[in-house]
This record gives C-alpha cells, sequence and structure tokens, in this order.
C-alpha cells in the first residue's frame, strides 16, 4: 500500500492535463472481472450514448470470432501455432504473448487445467502469496510457463486494448480515459496492483472505481427517472457478487438543499473471497464421491478439472429448462486435448439444494459468520471460512447498525453469481424474513437489463459524473484509518474522505527518532466510520484491522540522528490511496512522506510481522546497558571470543535460552552498528570474526518474529555477505545465514547459494577444509531457492543417503526441510510436488534404521515428507501417507508423529528446533 508510489503520480498527471484534452478524450470503462472482462464507451458529451466492445477473441483452436465480454482466462497451448492471434508481431513482448486469452482459452482450460490460469483476479488480492511472482497456473503442467497474478490480469486487459485499438485506430485506448473497476472490498495494495497490470498493458493512465459505484451509476443511466423510483432517506443495499468476491455496500439518498436528491456511499463490507468460484468448489466436493465410487480416487490434476467443469454445470442448474439430470465428463488421463470422456450423471435438484443451502440458507438476523474452515474449499486462493452469504450480510449489516441490522429499502444485485433468478429470489426472501414485523416495510429490487455489461457501463457514467455530465455519488474513504500510539489509535483519515482532501492533525504530536529505523501500526476499520480526524479510540481487534505497518527511516540533511516532534497529515489520491506524511513542528518545511510497507502483503520474501517477539517481554535497560557493555569489552579485545557468552550470561542474570527476542535484537544492534561491533584489526585475530557471526546469528534467529527483523537481515547481508576477513570464518557465516534465512529475499538466498552449487559434484563440494556437512544444511534452508535449485538438491540428497554418519544426519535434515509438506517460514509454490516428493520418500524408507534403533532425523524427515495438510496439491497419496506411518510405528516412532500423517496437526516443540536446527527464541514457533 504505497502511500504515495507511482500510480498516484499518474493520477496527478491526469489531473493537469485535464481541461486541455478531456473534450478530445472518449470515456471508456474496464470491469476486470474474475470470471469475464468487459468494456463499454462513451464520448464525453451530455447525451452521447453508451456503446460496448465485443471484444475478439478465440473461441476454438484456429476460430477467432466476437463475443460480448472476454473470459478472464490465460492458457498457455502446448502447441502455439493454431492460437496465434491477428494482431500478433513476430516481435511481441506484451503480457498477452504468453498465453491465449478469452473464450478459446477458458474452454481449452477445461480439458488441460494445468496450463490454465483462472481466477487471476482473486489472486492479485491474495496476501498469502508474492503477487508479482511467476506463480500461475498454481500447480501446473511442468513445462507450463508461469506468469504472476499481476502478469494474468495485465494479459486481460492487454487484450480488450488491443481490441480496442483495431477498432478505433486513431483512438489508441492508451491516449483515453479509461477507468477500471475493482470490488470495494480490494485493500490498498490489491489497488496499486491493479495500476500496475494496467501498466503493464499498455494503459498508463486510469481511474479506478469500486464496482458496487459503478453498477449504481449504471442503474442511474439505465432509468432517466431514478429520483422518482428513490425517496430521500431510502438506503439502497448493493449486493454485489461475482466469480471471486462478495461486496456489500450501502448507498443512502439525501435531499439536497435545492429539493434535488443525492447519493452517499455510507458504507462498504470487509474484504470475501466469497463468490462464483466458491460454487464450483462446492459441487466439486459434492459430487467427488460418486466419482470415486464410478470412476476411481481423482487425482489433484482431475480434480482441478472437475471444478472447471462444474463451472459450466452450475450455469446450467438454474436454467428454466435445466432437465432434472445432467452429465458431467471429465477427460480420460492423458496431455492430448482430444481424449476419450468419463462421465457421472448427476441430480439437479440435489445440486441446486447444495448451492442454496450452502450459500444462502435462512438464517435469523442476529446469524454471523462461522470461523471454522468449512468444506467447500480449494487450496491455493484463502477463500472464506463461511461460505454462508446470508451469515456474512447479517453481520454487515449489523456492524453498520450499532449491533442491530440497519435495514435497507431497496436491493440492487450485480454479479454473475445473481444471473440466475433463485439465487436472486431466494435473498430478497431472506432479507424479507429479518424485517418482516417492521409494518408495511417492503423491499424494492432495482433491475438491471445486463448483470454482465453493467458495471463496464457503470465505469463510464462515473467519467461522465467526473466532467458533471451526470450525478455523481458522494463517496470518499470507504473505512476509517488510523495510526498506533502507545495503547491506542488516533483517527488520521476518518471515513468519507473525498479525492484531494487533506487533513491536518494538530494533535497529537509524536516524538520520532531520526536516521533510524521506526514502525508505525496502520489499522483500518469498515464500522467506525463516524470517528472524526484526530479521534483516539482503544485498539480494539473486533473493530480495527491491523494492517502492514509503515516501517521506515527519516532522515533529513545533514541528519545523523536525535529526535524530532511532528503532526500527521493525510490525503486521498484519485485512485482511492491514502498518503499519509508527518511535518515537523520545530520546522514545518520539514514534510516526510510515510510509505505503507506492503513488502509483507505483496511478496513472500517479507514475513509479515505477527508481534510473537515481543511477547514474550523485555528486560530492563541496566540489563541491556551491562551486556552491551559486554559486547563493548569484547569488541576492543579485553574479553576473549571464548569467554563472550558466558559474561554475557552474567549480565543479563538469564540462561541464554531464556533471553527474549527483543533483547536478542538490542544484542544485534550493538553488535553489528555499535560498540559491540569488532573493528577490522580485531576481527583478523584468531577466533573474533568466527564468534562475532556466531552472536549476530544467534541474536537475530530465526530471522523473523520482532518488528523489523527483515530489515536487520537485509542489513547483516549487505554488511557481510562476501566480506569475511578470515577463511576460517566460512563455516561460522554459513551457520549465520541458515540461522537468519527466514529473513532474508529470494534474491539474497539465491546470491548464496549459487556459488556453492557451482562446486557441487553429487553430495559432496570442492571446497577445500570446509564442512559439506554444513553446506547441506545452508542450502536445504533457504527456502525461498526456486524449485530448479531445491529439486536437484533433493534429488541428490535422498540418493546418498548411504554416506558415512555425520554427512548423512546433514542429509537427513536437509531432505526434511526440502521435502516438507508445511514450509518452515518459505512460500507455499516452493514446496515440491507431491509426486517428486513420493519418489525420493521411497529411497528414504529404504535408508530406515535398524530393527529397534532410533533414529530421530529420519522420523523428522519421513514425518516432514509425509505429513497431512489437507491440501490435495500438497498431499501425498492416502495410502502413501499410510506406509510411511506403518515404517515410523515398526521403528518405534511416537504417535504424535504418526498421528500428523492421519490427522494433520503441529509439529511438538521438540521437533520444531529440531527442522529449525537452532533453540527458539521465547515466544516463537513454528507453523
Amino acid at each position: 500500500m504505497s502511500t504515495e508510489g507511482h500510480s498516484t503520480d499518474q493520477m496527478h498527471a491526469t489531473d493537469q492535463t485535464e481541461s486541455a484534452t478531456a473534450s478530445d478524450r472518449w470515456i471508456v470503462g474496464i470491469d476486470l472481472g474474475t470470471t469475464n472482462s468487459a468494456l463499454a464507451s462513451s464520448r464525453p458529451e451530455a447525451a452521447a450514448p453508451l456503446a460496448s466492445l465485443a471484444p475478439p477473441q478465440f473461441v476454438a483452436p484456429n476460430e477467432w470470432a466476437t463475443a460480448a465480454v472476454l473470459p478472464s482466462f490465460v492458457f498457455f497451448p502446448p502447441e502455439a501455432a493454431a492460437w496465434r492471434a491477428p494482431w500478433a508481431t513476430s516481435k511481441d513482448d506484451s503480457p498477452e504473448s504468453a498465453g491465449v486469452v478469452g473464450v478459446g482459452a477458458r474452454d481449452a482450460g477445461r480439458l488441460r487445467p494445468g496450463r490454465l490460469v483462472a481466477s487471476s483476479k482473486s489472486w492479485l488480492c491474495h496476501d498469502g502469496v508474492d503477487r508479482s511472482a511467476a506463480l500461475l497456473p498454481w500447480h501446473g503442467e511442468e513445462d507450463c510457463p508461469r506468469i504472476s497474478p499481476v502478469e494474468a490480469a495485465a494479459a486481460v486487459l492487454s487484450h480488450l486494448r488491443r481490441a480496442w485499438d483495431a477498432e478505433h485506430p486513431s483512438r489508441p485506448l492508451a491516449e483515453q480515459d479509461v477507468v477500471i473497476t475493482l470490488p470495494a472490498s480490494f485493500d490498498e495494495v490489491a489497488r496499486e496492483l491493479t495500476v500496475r497490470a494496467a501498466q503493464k498493458a499498455g494503459l498508463p493512465r486510469v481511474l479506478l472505481i469500486e464496482e458496487p459505484q459503478a453498477a449504481f451509476y449504471a442503474w442511474m443511466h439505465r432509468h432517466a427517472d431514478w429520483a422518482d423510483r428513490v425517496q430521500p432517506g431510502d438506503l439502497v443495499l448493493v449486493c454485489d457478487i461475482g466469480g471471486g468476491t462478495s461486496d456489500f455496500s450501502l448507498i443512502a439518498a439525501r435531499p439536497t438543499s435545492d429539493g434535488r436528491l443525492d447519493f452517499q456511499r455510507r458504507a462498504v463490507g470487509e474484504h470475501l473471497l466469497l463468490g462464483g468460484d466458491n460454487l464450483d468448489a462446492a459441487l466439486a466436493a459434492a459430487l467427488e464421491p460418486d466419482w470415486t465410487a464410478q470412476h476411481g480416487a481423482l487425482e489433484a490434476s482431475d480434480y482441478a478439472a472437475l471444478v472447471r467443469q462444474c463451472r459450466v454445470l452450475k450455469e446450467q442448474l438454474f436454467e428454466p429448462d435445466c432437465p432434472e439430470q445432467l452429465t458431467l465428463s471429465l477427460p480420460a488421463r492423458g496431455r492430448s486435448l482430444v481424449a476419450a470422456l468419463r462421465s457421472l450423471v448427476v441430480d439437479r435438484d440435489r445440486l441446486r439444494a447444495t448451492l442454496l443451502e450452502g450459500f444462502l440458507p435462512p438464517v435469523p438476523r442476529d446469524a454471523r459468520p462461522e470461523t471454522r474452515r468449512s468444506g467447500f474449499q480449494e487450496f491455493g486462493l484463502p477463500f472464506a471460512a463461511d461460505p454462508a452469504i446470508t451469515r456474512h450480510l447479517a453481520a454487515f449489516l449489523a456492524a453498520q447498525g450499532d449491533g442491530e441490522p440497519v435495514r435497507p429499502d431497496h436491493v440492487l444485485f450485480n454479479g454473475g453469481f445473481f444471473a440466475a433468478a433463485p439465487l436472486r429470489e431466494r435473498l430478497v426472501k431472506v432479507l424479507m424474513s429479518w424485517f418482516a414485523d417492521d409494518g408495511d416495510w417492503s423491499l424494492g429490487v432495482l433491475d438491471h437489463d445486463d448483470l454482465y455489461q453493467a458495471v463496464a457501463r457503470g465505469a463510464v457514467c462515473y467519467g461522465r459524473a467526473r466532467l458533471g455530465l451526470s450525478a455523481k455519488i458522494a463517496a470518499g474513504l470507504p473505512r476509517s484509518f488510523y495510526i498506533g500510539v502507545g495503547e491506542q489509535a488516533v483517527c488520521v483519515a476518518p471515513a468519507g474522505l473525498e479525492p484531494g482532501e487533506h487533513v491536518t492533525l494538530s494533535e497529537p504530536r509524536l516524538s520520532l527518532t531520526l536516521a533510524q529505523p521506526v514502525e508505525f501500526p496502520i489499522f483500518s476499520s469498515a464500522t467506525r466510520l463516524d470517528d472524526a480526524a484526530g479521534s483516539l479510540v482503544a485498539i480494539d481487534p473486533q473493530q480495527l484491522n491491523a494492517l502492514p505497518p509503515i516501517r521506515t527511516v527519516l532522515r533529513g540533511r545533514q541528519t545523523t540522528g536525535g529526535e524530532t516532534v511532528v503532526t500527521l497529515e493525510s490525503e486521498v489520491s484519485e485512485i482511492g490511496t491514502l498518503a499519509l506524511a508527518a511535518r515537523s513542528v520545530e520546522d514545518p518545511a520539514k514534510r516526510w512522506r510515510l510509505q505503507f510497507d506492503v513488502r509483507s502483503v505483496t511478496q513472500t520474501d517479507k514475513v509479515a510481522h505477527l508481534g510473537g517477539g515481543e511477547a514474550a517481554g523485555f528486560v530492563d535497560e541496566a540489563t541491556t546497558t551491562a551486556a552491551t557493555h559486554a559486547l563493548a569489552e569484547f569488541a576492543d579485545g579485553r574479553l576473549s571470543p571464548k569467554r563472550l557468552m558466558k559474561q554475557l550470561e552474567a549480565a543479563i542474570a538469564l540462561p541464554r535460552a531464556e533471553w527474549p527476542p527483543t533483547l536478542l535484537r538490542d544484542l544485534w544492534t550493538a553488535a553489528i552498528d555499535g560498540a559491540g561491533e569488532p573493528s577490522t584489526a580485531m576481527r583478523q585475530r584468531p577466533g573474533v570474526e568466527s564468534r562475532w557471526l556466531h552472536l549476530l546469528g544467534f541474536s537475530l534467529r530465526p530471522g523473523y518474529g520482532v518488528a523489523l527483523d527483515d530489515w536487520r537481515a537485509g542489513v547483516t547481508f549487505k554488511r557481510l555477505h562476501g566480506k569475511l576477513r578470515q577463511p576460517a570464518s566460512v563455516d561460522a557465516a554459513r551457520i549465520l545465514w541458515r540461522r537468519i534465512g527466514g529473513g532474508l529475499t529470494g534474491g539474497q538466498q539465491v546470491a548464496i547459494a549459487e556459488p556453492l552449487l557451482r562446486q557441487r559434484r553429487g553430495t559432496t563440494f570442492e571446497l577445500e577444509g570446509q564442512s559439506v556437512a554444513e553446506v547441506w544444511r545452508l542450502l536445504a534452508s533457504l527456502e525461498r531457492l526456486p524449485l530448479r535449485i531445491r529439486r536437484p538438491l533433493a534429488d541428490a540428497a535422498a540418493e546418498a543417503l548411504d554416506e558415512p554418519r555425520e554427512l548423512r544426519d546433514a542429509l537427513l535434515w536437509s531432505l526434511a526441510r526440502l521435502l516438507a509438506r508445511v514450509p518452515t517460514y518459505g512460500p507455499l509454490d516452493r514446496v515440491l510436488p507431491p509426486k517428486v516428493t513420493g519418489q525420493l520418500l521411497d529411497r528414504l524408507l529404504a535408508a530406515k534404521p535398524a530393527r529397534g534403533t532410533r533414529q530421530p532425523l529420519w522420523e523428522l524427515a519421513c514425518v516432514q515428507a509425509a505429513r497431512l495438510t489437507g491440501d490435495r496439491y500438497r498431499d501425498l497419496p492416502a495410502e502413501q501417507r499410510e506406509r510411511v506411518a506403518t515404517a515410523l510405528e515398526a521403528a518405534g516412532t511416537d504417535d504424535t508423529l504418526t498421528r500428523l500423517l492421519r490427522e494433520g496437526g503441529t509439529l511438538p516443540a521438540e521437533q520444531q528446533e529440531m527442522t529449525l536446527g537452532d533453540s527458539l527464541p521465547p515466544g516463537l514457533r513454528l507453523a
């Protein structure tokens, strides 16, 4: 959530040229949908009609035609010749050149789901993966190219841009006023990434509008008499449920001083990854037992194909002429696009009930969403825990009414979910039941003529409203934003703040440290919408949602340190992002822009801070001072390397295993950039550099868990990588990198690994005089290395399990990390595929210890490779897991470990530390 990044600057560029060129630019609205995307346009004139573009696209191999919408799917054909678009060039390097977009892509992907990127919009708001990393198709075929969620969205936008340019060669889309829609609940990160995708697609200047607002604009445009259909004081509930998300918004009708009517967006719901994709997964889950009984167990690729076929089935179920029984077919296993089919006859009424009762159950108005995971899940995307849309809607209305739900007067449906009349009717029925006792009240349903085009058309209407050509909905910030100050939070940007509005807080005044990293806790609230700027509120997790904190270093000209007193300022950009700044009280000319740190959200290279380290407590300043004094004696030679840790224990008066992470990070600070850092000359003395590296690793392990640990790990890498003074310190440096690996980026890990990999010969390394075992442990611990590195390492380790005991132990430990179903800290797209792991597991089982002999590292490797996660894309087949469990039982393994293979769960503390290869600081745990 960069507060003032590229996207904001682009909008400033738009504003600067508005008056000169607005009359020359068409207004183009793009609905960048999860399942389908659409484009509409209008000339910037009051009476100009709205037109929808029918994008040309492949509808089958070698068959190019137009369609009303562009399905938001990217397919990578194994043979590209039949899929070359007419506008493609020999040097085409656009995002779209990596794959095919549209109807043909969607249909081909049903047969080859391992080559299909679907729901890229949902991935764009997935905060558990690196959204700029090439990870889609998720668990795709091995030879299939990979693209990032940003590139996938860019491919769809690029196709629409080319379709427009082909139809309007004299008016390229990049030169028009482009408005892109997105869910109201998209966070700042997803908004920024949407803008980034647009730029990749060749659209340098865009506006963003929330989809529920766009839907309402489209309704107003369709009904010229809208002011007669909605009365002053009425409340309109917009239910927007598409392929990936559920959005709830409330829009209030207000009388103006001159007797007219205008509208204000009053509330926006929390982000819910709940939509048509969930229906597909629910149908697949309901049908899987029937399919298994008839055709045998589904492999992961078969299940993906089943989910895709359920997308088609879902669209047929609620058609008026839908037969009582339908046939669902999957291709026989094979890699051909033309293959034999396997079929299953399914019952229409049973599946209708599955969807209606699972997603729109009749619940009381005081119902709340369940927090436990339901059965309607498909791994990859973090779907909402409770699929019952009615429970989420009840909670949303209650949040706006101080516990008692507010009563809407009208409902406007939007999104492909509501294309089926029975779904609309069920939700109306539930809403009516909630307020049945409210006198003669009845719920008005505002109609749309085309749910698939409404949002794109509404985006055009919004662009027209910005030019004063039609009525505009007052819609500022949908949430209130806060900065944490001690035990409270101060509201820095109240809900409703309009684009361009500026807020300056005279209080509270904050004292900031200069030239040192500082952190500001950031919160948002969709329920505290009446807090004024400057209000101090209690930090209640039920009302305030913690966002990635601002982490920055504030500097000025000739600033070497010290503190300064500042006040805070905020402003909303045209695309709805929030800009924050701190201004010096002493010298108001000094102003620092505060940038939201989105790294832990957009990249898995950065671990989001959860506060576990701080929860372990703090020590008093006198203790820290005594420890720092001991470090200073070590740094200047008064304390020998051998006595350093004992002296620290004496100064701290605690065994080193009990030192809290906050104290450890203070020791790191003193050792890397303070009195405890040995000089270059001291580091050249025997044992000093090695002991110093040991202290740094011990103080910063496991590289995460305390605020700013990623910064600390980065500083350590920059200061030390390739800069050792003593050849004897090499092993100590490798232990350091292993210990703090969780805080290193993927690029830093590759930089550490590649020199070693160039010297690998099988299981050995041409590293004279160095510990091969320690090299193996280091490489296996770097969980952000790409699979192209991790897989050969796992192969080599499994092949060499008959090595002597010392190296064998290192190889077993390495396999426990390389084959793990649940990484210690790494991203899930670095987990080896189950098929590969299963093959290597056979070698591991063959290396079992002699009967009656316990070998904890062998047990750990088996458990990590085969433990149950509940994710079919990571889990080994049940029979293979059971075979491993039986082998472990025969070896006398504790049943707490074998239970992980059959039931799942969390590693016991002893195995956690064994997996890490180190003790964990107090307060921290692994997955």
